[in-house]
């Protein structure tokens, strides 16, 4: 892609790479991240690190420094260090 290109995408607000959180902690219910600034009620996309299990929650709490998400299925497979991306 030239910077031309480049330019003309970022001037029409276009995002060039995924905003993204880490988890940072996991519980049977609740999902808690970092590095993410959702909203309450986004809907988010849960990955893990070797795209082995993906998953949608809900972000359902925010704090300072992150959020809490309510995952739609089981958590099982997902591991602390996974990603947690904003979903289109």
């Amino acid at each position: 892609m030239s910077l031309e290109r480049i330019n003309s995408r970022l001037k029409e607000g276009v995002k060039l790479s995924n905003t993204f959180g880490v988890i940072t902690k996991i519980t049977a219910t609740t999902i808690e991240i970092t590095g993410l600034r959702p909203s309450i009620g986004d809907i988010v996309r849960i990955v893990a690190k070797d795209k082995s299990k993906n998953g949608l929650g809900m972000v359902t709490q925010i704090k300072t420094d992150g959020a809490y998400i309510s995952p739609f299925g089981f958590v099982e497979g997902f591991r602390i260090g996974d990603f947690v991306y904003e979903s289109d």
